[in-house]
């Protein structure tokens, strides 16, 4: 058996939402049913990192990141790929402004919710603009 086996090339290719695991030979031919195509972990789970946060004064920032948890178990931050939105932008509001997503901004005092979005998944946190001489509870 040892004279009869060679060692496969493998490369995985992203083919409409899935992937597509592909063997080759030692001569770069891809070998008669060798290709298998695994689905595309789906994004299952959202969550915002802080789930509740202060600023102290307006003016003062904060970065809130998106946590994605997705179907074949892994996670990522997908901060960048979310749409973050303010429930009242007269006390806070958030941007989407590349390299700075996630990053909120205190404009007065109040609570709000910052919500993240991606795909159909949203998750939201509790912001809190108080006085820069306000204490955290």
């Amino acid at each position: 058996m040892q004279g009869n086996h060679f060692a496969l090339g493998k490369r995985i290719a992203r083919v409409a939402g899935c992937l597509a695991l592909l063997a080759f030979s030692p001569s770069r031919e891809p070998l008669a049913g060798a290709a298998r195509i695994l689905p595309a972990a789906k994004l299952v789970l959202l969550q915002i990192d802080p789930s509740t946060a202060w600023i102290r004064g307006t003016g003062e920032t904060v970065q809130l990141t998106a946590l994605g948890g997705y179907s074949d178990g892994s996670t990522r931050i997908v901060t960048a790929e979310a749409m973050w939105s303010s429930s009242d932008p007269n006390i806070a509001v958030v941007s989407n402004a590349n390299g700075s997503e996630g990053r909120a901004i205190g404009v007065s005092f109040g609570s709000v919710a910052i919500t993240a979005t991606v795909e159909e998944l949203r998750a939201s946190a509790l912001l809190t603009v108080t006085p820069i001489w306000c204490l955290e509870p």
